[in-house]
């Protein structure tokens, strides 16, 4: 149960960061590099009609990838295909 909570947590704060630095990047560069308005706009190819709910999709698709993204990384951990170290980090 803890390691879920903790899971789930990293996902959220790992995702948010990423998109508060992409809607950073974004502003600065002028581009839409806005994932969660990207979602929405790949959603409404499926015919959503609403443009709230399109949002909601992309960015409910946005936090479930993070969260697979999480998952994927610790799993690659626990099985030693990876580890944590400065020589990994710098790759």
């Amino acid at each position: 149960m803890i390691l879920l909570l903790l899971l789930l947590t990293a996902a959220f704060a790992a995702t948010t960061l990423k998109t508060i630095f992409s809607f950073v990047t974004s502003e600065l560069f002028h581009q839409p590099y806005q994932e969660p308005y990207l979602l929405a706009a790949l959603v409404s190819h499926f015919n959503v009609s609403d443009t709230k709910t399109n949002r909601l999709i992309g960015s409910g698709i946005q936090y479930s990838m993070g969260l697979l993204f999480v998952i994927g990384f610790q799993t690659l951990l626990n099985t030693g295909w990876i580890t944590l170290s400065y020589d990994s980090i710098l790759l």
